[in-house]
Parts: structure tokens; sequence; C-alpha cells
């Protein structure tokens, strides 16, 4: 990811909300306040770093908003995703499917075909998502 992508993807974690913000944890969280400042700082976390401080000073706070719905939040990460995260399962399927080919035992080649399937359904589906919710006018920035 570069740091736009970072900040980009996790800016979905918050909507504007009177004088502040409403932070989600996940899809099925209600909404917490938090101020302009605390989100900024949540915002500077590495995309794979560790926000636990963060949610344990927001949990205590009660919920100002309900639980967001799946599918506008789905598309507008979806639309923020960068294509190689989307293209990179098929590599992996490929790479499983020639274990599946290669000759061996029986359960593990049917163990790497399996998986290489998961990953082609995987990656096809994360695919049609990017597309399809890239052409809807709801998503874009």
């Amino acid at each position: 990811f570069t740091p736009q992508e970072q900040r980009r993807l996790l800016e979905l974690s918050f909507e504007p909300h009177s004088d502040g913000f409403a932070y989600y944890r996940n899809r099925w969280s209600q909404g917490r306040p938090v101020s302009a400042a605390e989100r900024e700082a949540y915002l500077s976390i590495p995309t794979f770093g560790s926000r636990r401080a963060f949610h344990a000073m927001v949990a205590a706070r009660p919920p100002i908003t309900p639980s967001r719905a799946y599918g506008p939040v789905f598309r507008q990460m979806m639309v923020r995703v960068p294509w190689p995260f989307l293209v990179a399962p098929f590599g992996m399927a490929l790479l499983l499917g020639r274990g599946a080919a290669t000759p061996g035992p029986t359960l593990q080649r049917t163990a790497y075909f399996a998986i290489a399937l998961a990953f082609l359904a995987g990656g096809a589906a994360g695919i049609i998502g990017k597309l399809s919710a890239g052409n809807d006018a709801r998503t874009r920035p």
C-alpha cells in the first residue's frame, strides 16, 4: 500500500457526525464519537499496525449512531483496494494448481486443487466486486 491508499482505506472507519466523526470498528459495530484530532491519530497508524489502544479508548464511549449497512461500505472499500491485491489470488491459484498436477498422494493433490479453486473464486469475486463498484456512481470519491 502507498500512504495515500492506506489513508483512503482507513478513512472508511469514519463518517462525519455533528462536530466530529463517528468511528466504526467493524461492519457490525455502532458509531462511537471521536474528534478530528483522534481521527487523524488513527489514520496515522500504518495499515497493518496495532490499533488496540485506540479501540479500547473509544469502546467505553456511548454509541451515537446505529451500525452501518454492509453494501455501501463494501462498494466504497472495493473501489479503494489496489488492483495487485485482487490479482494476487490468481498467482496463488496457478502455483497450487501446479502442485495438484504433480504426482503424489491423492489427498494432497485434491487439497491443492480445492485450495486453488478457492483462490480462483476469491480473486474472481474481488475483481467483479471492484468492477461493479467502480461503475456505481454512489461510490465515486
